[in-house]
């Protein structure tokens, strides 16, 4: 009837409304953003967001392996023949290009990594905004989670992996089958004997191992 036909004109009304505002929050997000990538002649440089040029476009990439295109700390990562280095906003060269990986863990820290030449491979650690080595490079993977990376190392062939905090301390130790966090604070870690159990970031025993199986959705746990 009318009054169903005058409802449903209004919550297509208030739909299109909702859009709008949705869409004026992103731009005026974008608008927002203290800095931009710019691209000239496959080229890529910075500017500020009244559009002065920060970096010029003479860079392979800026940004981070991860996708990331945020300044960390006064620095973004710059790519020059398929490796990584740390660049300033004065356009100075902070590190080398010697990473084959950069990602930013926060606002001091970056994971990185780096061929080894004496083994002749490539190894993962952090260092800080100005490339100097805060967590050697000893690690066949990082992966950041919040305050604690989850590390991996790999012994002939076989990956084994631990928690590490951010200040190189080992917090469980590299002897699990597989880690994954489920949260911030707790982690499930999976033994020899394919059996999990959970701990928190401290590296304290939540479960022991007697889970055969967990599955992580939407930050729920199912056993």
């Amino acid at each position: 009837g009318k009054d169903y036909r005058q409802f449903e004109m209004f919550f297509k009304n208030f739909h299109f409304l909702l859009l709008l505002v949705l869409l004026s929050s992103n731009t005026l997000f974008a608008l927002d953003a203290p800095f931009t990538i710019i691209e000239l002649a496959n080229k890529q440089g910075l500017s500020d967001k009244k559009g002065n040029i920060i970096i010029p476009a003479e860079h392979e990439k800026l940004g981070w392996s991860s996708g990331e295109t945020r300044v960390v700390n006064g620095v973004i990562g710059y790519r020059k023949n398929g490796t990584w280095g740390l660049v300033n906003l004065k356009n100075q060269r902070v590190a080398d290009p010697v990473y084959h990986y950069l990602e930013p863990i926060n606002d001091q820290l970056v994971i990185a990594a780096r061929s080894i030449p004496v083994i002749n491979r490539i190894k993962y650690g952090v260092i800080d905004t100005k490339g100097k080595t805060i967590i050697g490079f000893d690690y066949f993977k990082l992966q950041k989670n919040a305050d604690r990376l989850i590390a991996s190392i790999d012994n002939q062939n076989n990956i084994k992996y631990g928690i590490v905090a951010l200040n190189g301390e080992l917090k469980l130790p590299l002897v699990f089958k597989n880690i994954v966090a489920v949260s911030e604070n707790v982690y499930a870690a999976t033994d020899h004997l394919a059996k999990t159990g959970l701990y928190d970031k401290k590296g304290r025993i939540i479960m022991p191992h007697v889970l055969d199986s967990i599955t992580i959705f939407n930050n729920h746990l199912s056993f």
